[in-house]
């Protein structure tokens, strides 16, 4: 590197390096998880939605979770959309009750924010950005893996050693597919005959018991009430990465 500071650990990989792009946690906190059904329906608490700075509406965002309660088998949901160009993200669960949390870390990449200029270290990149700052809060990563998410097909799972403090990157959009059941070609009330339509959405399980953390969309909603043709969706490359905040 011609320009900067870098640091390098035994494994020769930079631990800082002004010009890597670094990750800046922009939310953090708990929220209130609803059921999938109340999401869909928009009925029961709201308080699990959040909304993002406005200042990165035009950002990617990065959104890592993990039960509050770290015991049992427990889902982790995230519904990420924009709203009036305004990041805001839902939480949800197919297994918890509405009276559980989620913790979650929202973070953007290649700012050139400084955490706090008080105190620690900076390093400049020749824009004169910030490339690292020590201040921030980072993500250690543990293990990482990618595949095709479908209704048939999972991502992983991730065995880990210590299942303490461990976070779940969510990817993607939520919907992953839809499948109906009917004859095709199709016409008529799906209500009237009998068939339905079901929908297809990611969320990460964590069982803290095997130690796993697995990435699938499973069937959590479906409807005789609203026809939307024969069309069998698609599934679609998701990454899944854990790790824990340092």
């Amino acid at each position: 590197m011609a320009y900067g500071l870098t640091s390098e650990n035994a494994s020769g990989f930079s631990v800082i390096d002004g010009t890597l792009p670094q990750l800046l946690r922009v939310a953090s906190g708990t929220a209130t998880v609803s059921s999938y059904y109340n999401m869909v329906s928009q009925g029961g608490s709201r308080q699990q939605i959040i909304s993002i700075d406005t200042a990165y509406n035009n950002k990617d965002i990065f959104v890592f979770i993990k039960p509050t309660t770290e015991s049992g088998t427990k889902s982790c949901g995230v519904w990420k959309y924009k709203d009036n160009n305004q990041w805001k993200i839902w939480f949800w669960s197919s297994l918890f009750p509405t009276t559980e949390t989620i913790e979650y870390a929202v973070f953007i990449s290649n700012s050139s924010t400084a955490a706090n200029t008080g105190f620690g270290l900076n390093v400049y990149n020749p824009s004169g950005d910030v490339g690292f700052s020590s201040n921030r809060v980072n993500l250690r990563a543990n293990q990482a893996s990618m595949g095709v998410l479908g209704r048939t097909s999972s991502i992983g799972p991730l065995t880990h050693t210590s299942m303490t403090g461990m976070y779940a990157l969510y990817t993607g959009t939520n919907f992953v597919e839809r499948y109906f059941d009917g004859p095709y070609p199709f016409e008529g009330s799906m209500g009237e005959e009998g068939y339905t339509i079901n929908w297809y959405h990611s969320e990460n399980l964590f069982n803290y018991t095997s130690k796993t953390i697995t990435m699938r969309a499973q069937s959590y909603y479906s409807t005789g009430s609203v026809y939307v043709g024969p069309t069998k969706g698609g599934s679609s490359t998701r990454t899944l990465v854990t790790g824990t905040l340092v």
